[in-house]
């Protein structure tokens, strides 16, 4: 009596069951603006899970979507959600778990040089000897919780002052739509935290984070 998503990679070996029939329907592209992403989709339908449970219970919808029309299929999603259209199951996903096959595996791409790490360390000791008030408590609470949830394990040993200037400091652009708050960062390819900030980036949109007024947040480089 409920209704599910199920996402399947290439990887899984009922993957090549579920999209037997993609070869048939056309392929249309997608737009997720949210994480500025375009993917391409077909539908088919399936009767894999009602063989597995060996009850009638319909043939089940698969979206099946590829990085571009060339290349193979990246992810399908199995629902047996029976009212929407293909691209509305598809945001519903994708507003989930935006980013389809890729993995959130940890690869520092910052390090330290000696003569850094030892002022880091300066810094840092400077920074709890002097006196804070309530604005530095602050800030400091939240670069904590940034250096423990959203950045890789490298920056748990990085102090606040380098990353104000590298990281914290980085000029975007912000709107706000009726649902969403928008966060787009200027961050140039080949800028030595760009690894880093994707990461932080994908952290954060995964994270289902909502201001007061329920409107969601997500960023993008």
């Amino acid at each position: 009596k409920r209704t599910f998503l199920i996402g399947i990679g290439p990887h899984q070996k009922e993957f090549g069951e579920i999209t037997k029939a993609v070869k048939w329907p056309g392929k249309k592209s997608f737009y997720h603006a949210e994480t500025d992403q375009v993917v391409y989709f077909a539908e088919t339908k399936t009767g894999f899970m009602a063989e597995q449970v060996h009850e009638n219970i319909g043939d089940c919808r698969v979206i099946t979507i590829w990085r571009n029309k060339e290349s193979e299929p990246c992810w399908a999603i199995l629902t047996n959600q029976q009212k929407g259209k293909g691209e509305d199951i598809l945001k519903t996903y994708m507003d989930q778990w935006p980013y389809l096959e890729k993995s959130l595996d940890e690869n520092p791409f910052l390090g330290l040089s000696r003569e850094e790490h030892d002022q880091e360390t300066m810094n840092k000791g400077e920074e709890n000897s002097g006196s804070s008030g309530i604005f530095s408590d602050f800030v400091g609470a939240l670069h904590g919780y940034c250096q423990k949830y959203f950045f890789p394990q490298a920056y748990a040993k990085i102090g606040i002052s380098h990353l104000i200037t590298n990281i914290y400091g980085i000029p975007g652009v912000y709107w706000e739509t009726g649902d969403s708050l928008l966060v787009f960062l200027d961050v140039e390819k080949g800028t030595m935290y760009r690894k880093d900030l994707e990461y932080s980036v994908r952290r954060v949109n995964e994270r289902h984070i909502f201001d007061y007024s329920g409107r969601r947040l997500w960023l993008e480089i």
